[in-house]
């Protein structure tokens, strides 16, 4: 993790890798995909930057990105617990549906 603009600061965030990170609205948590797995990660941004210890959420066969390496195509509804993703067509073929709403 690195402070935007400009220099500063870099925080380790994971300790098993990530992709497609998203910050929720309130800034107080960071939301990121591990493999099939789906975590969250509490930060505190003042007075400095702190990161708690990573918890899973939920795991599931969902599509990795959309176009662009790196793009998140998943979205965290404004209270941390919904979440929209695209299903995988594994997924798909069992349930029978193009997109899921999760809570956590």
């Amino acid at each position: 993790m690195a402070e935007f603009p400009g220099p500063g600061g870099k925080w380790q965030i994971s300790n098993d890798g990530g992709r497609q990170p998203v910050w929720s609205r309130d800034g107080s948590e960071i939301f990121f995909r591990s493999r099939r797995r789906m975590l969250a990660v509490p930060v505190e941004t003042e007075p400095t930057f702190e990161a708690g210890g990573q918890q899973e959420l939920f795991l599931g066969p969902y599509e990795g990105v959309l176009g662009q390496q790196g793009v998140p195509n998943y979205d965290v509804a404004g209270d941390r617990q919904s979440f929209i993703m695209l299903a995988s067509p594994e997924l798909q073929e069992s349930q029978a549906r193009v997109g899921l709403l999760l809570r956590r």
